[in-house]
Order: structure tokens, then sequence, then C-alpha cells
């Protein structure tokens, strides 16, 4: 998800550990995230738990409808519900409703076409996010515009590298959210994004 959902995420310890344990994130330096609990939908695609489990780190599965809340935020999960498959690990990605008094964000993990349709049907999204960020890194096979209809959001950030051999964010992508008036907001043409939601 890179550094947007890692720096919005870290506060309330949800980290996609698929991303983080690639890298090397997650080991004996995790000490210093200062994590309490993981909110994930499904532990068994991860090999290495060792050093979650020995640093007593709360872990707990979510899928759709699974809800946190406090004062300041409430975050709700969309997406996979408890009987959702998929072989692609991808469309498991967590997608999350984000909403503080300031500010309403989608975050849509890795989703696919299969992801996106079970979204779509169980019309769980609500219409105009002020911040939306893109399935997939803006490929193709997550462009669905009756997706971008529904999210309608004002702003939308792609994490993608520079230049990378994907060829993401796919031209459709781009054009679809144009089509919509939504500012873009790309990680390869401007390094890390970080959303401040403290302020209106």
């Amino acid at each position: 998800m890179g550094n947007l959902w890692y720096n919005v995420y870290r506060c309330i310890g949800v980290l996609k550990l698929s991303k983080i344990q690639n890298r090397g994130i997650l080991n004996e330096k995790s000490e210093f995230m200062y994590i309490k609990k993981l909110k994930l939908h499904d532990f068994r695609n991860y090999k290495s738990l060792n050093v979650t489990l020995t640093k007593g780190i709360n872990i707990i599965y979510m899928h759709k409808g699974d809800k946190i809340t406090n004062d300041s935020f409430a975050i709700e999960a969309l997406h996979p519900s408890s009987g959702f498959e998929s072989d692609d690990k991808n469309e498991q990605s967590l997608v999350i409703d984000y909403r503080s008094d300031n500010v309403s964000i989608l975050f849509t993990g890795d989703i696919g076409k299969q992801g996106i349709e079970a979204i779509l049907k169980s019309k769980s999204i609500s219409n105009n996010y002020d911040i939306l960020k893109v399935p997939h890194h803006g490929s193709k096979y997550s462009c669905s515009i009756g997706f971008l209809n529904s999210v309608n959001a004002e702003i939308a950030i792609i994490s993608c590298g520079y230049r990378n051999s994907y060829g993401h964010p796919h031209e459709d992508m781009i054009e679809g959210l144009k089509d919509l008036d939504c500012d873009v907001y790309r990680t390869d043409y401007m390094g890390a994004i970080i959303v401040n939601t403290s302020e209106p």
C-alpha cells in the first residue's frame, strides 16, 4: 500500500503484512513500530509470524462488516466477506472505509476485477468519498468505471513505482479519474504522499 497506507494506519495498528514482510520491515526492529494489534482478514497467507507472536501483538481477523471506532475516527471493513474465496491473494485485500470528522477515505488494497465486483454487488460503498486510494496501483484489472462512479472521490491517490515494469497506472484508470474531475496524486511522480486528517 505504500507510504499512504503505512502513515495513516500505523497510528491505529493496521498494517498490510504482505507488503511489509516482503520488504523485510517486520523483523527484529518492529519493536519501534509500537504495534498493539494487527487487524487482518486472514493470516494463512503469511509465512513468518514468529516476530509478531513473540512481541505479544494481538491478532484480530477482520471481514466485511467488522468495525473499529474511537472518539477520533471509525473504520469499517467492506471486503472480503467471511465466505469470499479467490486464488489471487490480491483479491483478498482488506478494503477499509475510514471516517473522521474531517475526511472520508476508501482504502482498496490490491483488489482487482473479482474484488471490485464483490464490493459493488454488496452495495457497501458510500458515495462521495473525499479520498480514494486507487486499487492495485491503478492497474487495468482494477479499472472499473462503475466502481469509480460509485466511489465518486474528490481526490485519488495512486501508489506505484517510477517507471515500474508493470506499466502502472494504466491509461484507462487515469482517463476514468479525469472524466470524474478527480484530482490525481501519484507516488511515481510526487514521492511519498502523507494525508493529514487532523485539520479541516
